[in-house]
């Protein structure tokens, strides 16, 4: 899932409009419902829901934790996500991600 959301993002075409919808949401002062949150609602989550079986409650925990991801590389451009790779992010973010796709396929037991 990361991989093709970084192939997505590192990509001249794609990547553009990524960034351009990320600093669209990020200005939006008014209100108005943007692209970008249109697009995690009515694709992004139900396609998480899909391809990993998880509630949406939790697929909106991983499409979050995501764009926050995207968001700090492309739109904040911080040091400490713009400074390594894109496989040490991977390797970093993918056990969270798993994480919460197993805890929806593995409930605690009370």
């Amino acid at each position: 899932m990361l991989r093709g959301a970084f192939r997505a993002w590192e990509s001249p075409e794609a990547g553009a409009g990524v960034r351009a919808a990320l600093r669209a949401a990020a200005v939006d002062t008014v209100g108005n419902h943007s692209t970008l949150g249109e697009f995690v609602s009515s694709e992004m989550i139900p396609t998480v829901m899909s391809v990993t079986g998880i509630p949406k409650e939790s697929a909106r925990v991983l499409a979050s934790t995501v764009l926050g991801l995207a968001f700090m590389r492309y739109l904040v451009r911080a040091p400490a996500f713009t400074e390594v790779s894109v496989d040490e992010l991977i390797a970093s973010y993918a056990p969270v991600i798993q994480g919460i796709v197993d805890a929806d396929a593995h409930p605690a037991r009370s």
